[in-house]
Formats: structure tokens, sequence, C-alpha cells
């Protein structure tokens, strides 16, 4: 039983980085521009470009999920697409507690 135990747990870490990377090419080939989407306004091309390269979305695939990755190991996930742009990582703080008493 422990051994089994040990085998599903070492294995969970690869399982996280699997999904996360099928999620990120899934949402990268989708047709749009994720510029264009969080934008929520008609804006011109000149302003779709500036905000790509504010959000990285200029670079390739590859390095867009290593950057990615890297930030979210360490607790960064970046900052929310809403107006303000708060940290994510508050939006996450506020509702973890409704979502552990669901689970």
């Amino acid at each position: 039983m422990w051994a089994y135990l040990f085998r599903r747990i070492l294995v969970i870490p690869f399982m996280l980085l699997g999904m996360s990377l099928l999620v990120f090419l899934l949402l990268f080939i989708k047709p749009g521009s994720a510029a264009f989407a969080t934008s929520g306004q008609i804006i011109n091309p000149d302003q779709i470009r500036a905000l790509e390269i504010e959000l990285g979305l200029d670079k390739p695939w590859y390095e867009q999920y290593g950057n990615w990755l890297s930030h979210a190991v360490r607790g960064d996930f970046g900052k929310s697409l809403r107006a303000p742009r708060p940290p994510v990582m508050d939006d996450i703080k506020e509702r973890i507690g409704n979502t552990i008493e669901l689970g």
C-alpha cells in the first residue's frame, strides 16, 4: 500500500507539468489574439501589437511557457487581465477559503 501511495505521489508533478503544457498549447493554437480579446474594446493594430509585447505574446510558445512555468513555480501567476490588473494571487487568496470549504 505504501509503495503504491509513494508511486502516485511521485507521478503528481509530471501530471501537473503535462496538463499545464497541454492547456497552454491548446490556448496557443486557438484562433484570434489574446491581446485583442483582453483589451475589451476596439483598438487599432498598433495598440494590439504594444499589448502583445507587454504581455510577452510576441515570443515563441516555448519561451512563453518557460517564462510562465518559472514564475508559477515561485508562486507568481502574473497580473489579472481585468481592468485594474491586480495580481492573480490576490484573487486566489480571496477565493481559496470557499474552494476548500466546497471541496
